[in-house]
């Protein structure tokens, strides 16, 4: 990319769950480069399972375990997000 030219708009949404204790693991003052890992990603770090249930509509993917569960009613074959091994 040439300098000045701007960066495409980001094309998908992902979320990112981490409890206290993974968050302490990276540290917080690495999470913004999580964040902004590419470029055609929009990457969100959400940290309760409320902001899990309300985002997952919007995401494209998750990266999450333990405390936050995917429904399945999230995973069926007209949602946004798939299951593993799932046809998209």
């Amino acid at each position: 990319m040439e300098k000045g030219e701007r960066m495409p708009a980001p094309s998908r949404f992902m979320l990112i769950g981490m409890t206290a204790s993974v968050r302490t693991m990276f540290g917080d003052a690495n999470l913004p480069r999580l964040e902004a890992a590419h470029p055609g990603l929009r990457a969100r770090i959400i940290e309760d399972t409320e902001s899990c249930a309300a985002l997952l509509p919007e995401a494209d993917g998750a990266l999450v375990r333990g405390t936050y569960q995917i429904p399945a009613s999230a995973r069926h074959p007209d949602a946004r997000l798939r299951s593993p091994g799932s046809s998209a």
